[in-house]
């Protein structure tokens, strides 16, 4: 219900944006993304391979859409907008986000912003763009990757600043933050069972994503389709955080989140996930154009009684050097998931655990048909350069790398190890 108020909330700002944005609070705002991939590795998991990348060999000789994103807002005040952003991917639309932001004037210590509807979290130093892209890369962070894939705040929020001096420019802020939030019950799935990704694209609200067709998805009639913005329990979730800001130079995140699912249930296919995570993350403006930007982030998820329990980390390291119109960002990624028990189910979804399993007997490799396989490490590296022609256009050259070990991989027939290869021209246009 709540993605079709919203898409029909976007058709009506559009209609409305462009025939009183001269004389209203009406302000449009977007991006526009064309480029070329060339990649080297395994079916991109969008076409329901093992690639961790959007685009894959069959890609190569096509230029591609890569984005059309508009922002619609429309202030009430100066205290208040109503927002509301998709994106096109591919040949599909996605609403992304749509929600009413209340920022209170006031120069003393404390200062409020609130935010209610569906809408980015909080806690992403590096996707600071416009409309939740990346200022440094085309493609995100493994870990910025899974927030525009599998999260979504769809409820209330609230972040407090206390200013130590207000009218001495001090140089101190300290932040506390916190949502409360529903329909985010199945987050998780895709962490284990495609495992962590590196791209560009966001899911909207109302968005699907297909699964691999691995043999236990049938064994427990899960969806082909993934859905993560479900409510199955009826009970929300919150996350909570704290921020640290000196001068604008230097930013320091803590976060915990925890979606509350009742991960016992299941509805219309989808399975609830227990995820659960904490994380840290900085931003360091050094002086003479360099920046250095790094996020850790640890949790587990848990999916049916007794079942699936993985524990999950991923961490990214940035540097960044500026200087004029060009850009020249370098980021590493390492990214794990951990199988804390390998469950073998029968055909009813009966049978969990593993301890009569001896993992040294040779017929190992061969008994792999009836065991969900979760486990993952992996590492990526990309190099991007961009430059910037006069306010509105973007060019980037992008050479990105990920090596991957994926259990899962055996139920096909491949090898568990992949390493793939992507480079991407990206010209962008801002409006």
């Amino acid at each position: 219900m709540f993605t079709r108020i919203a898409l029909l909330s976007l058709v009506v700002l559009c209609q409305v944006a462009w025939a009183q944005s001269e004389t209203s609070g009406f302000s449009i705002r977007g991006v526009t993304d064309v480029g070329y991939a060339n990649t080297s590795g395994a079916k991109s998991w969008l076409r329901g391979g093992s690639g961790k990348l959007r685009f894959d060999e069959d890609d190569n000789d096509e230029l591609q859409l890569l984005d059309i994103g508009i922002a619609i807002d429309y202030a009430f005040d100066l205290q208040s907008k109503f927002t509301v952003v998709g994106h096109r991917y591919d040949g599909d639309f996605a609403l992304t986000e749509a929600f009413w932001e209340y920022r209170p004037l006031n120069d003393g210590a404390w200062r409020g912003r609130y935010r209610v509807g569906a809408f980015h979290p909080s806690f992403s130093l590096e996707n600071t763009g416009p409309l939740w892209t990346s200022p440094y890369t085309v493609k995100s962070s493994a870990i910025n990757t899974w927030f525009g894939e599998e999260m979504r705040i769809i409820g209330a929020e609230g972040k407090w600043t206390w200013i130590r001096d207000p009218h001495n420019k001090s140089k101190h802020r300290f932040s506390l933050f916190g949502a409360l939030y529903a329909y985010n019950d199945p987050m998780g799935a895709m962490i284990s069972w495609r495992g962590w990704s590196v791209h560009d694209r966001q899911i909207g609200l109302n968005g699907t994503f297909s699964i691999r067709d691995l043999p236990i998805l049938q064994i427990i009639d899960h969806s082909p389709d993934f859905e993560p913005f479900m409510e199955i329990d009826d009970r929300p979730g919150f996350y909570v955080g704290s921020e640290w800001t000196l001068e604008r130079r230097f930013r320091l995140q803590l976060v915990h989140y925890d979606n509350l699912t009742d991960h016992t249930l299941r509805q219309a296919g989808q399975y609830g996930w227990r995820t659960r995570f904490s994380q840290i993350a900085f931003h360091w403006r050094m002086g003479n154009g360099y920046e250095v930007l790094g996020q850790f982030l640890a949790g587990n998820t848990l999916m049916a009684k007794d079942g699936l329990d993985n524990d999950f980390e991923a961490a990214y390291v940035m540097l960044v050097k500026s200087w004029g119109r060009h850009r020249l960002a370098v980021r590493w990624d390492v990214f794990r998931v951990v199988n804390q028990s390998l469950i073998l189910y029968d055909d009813n979804f009966e049978e969990y655990g593993d301890e009569d399993y001896d993992y040294d007997d040779d017929d190992y490799e061969y008994n792999y048909e009836n065991y969900d396989y979760n486990d993952e490490l992996g590492n990526s590296q990309t190099v991007s350069y961009s430059y910037l022609f006069g306010d509105s256009w973007k060019l980037s050259l992008e050479a990105t790398r990920i090596w991957s070990r994926q259990d899962s991989r055996m139920h096909f027939g491949q090898n568990p190890r992949l390493a793939e290869k992507q480079v991407l021209a990206s010209v962008r246009y801002y409006f």
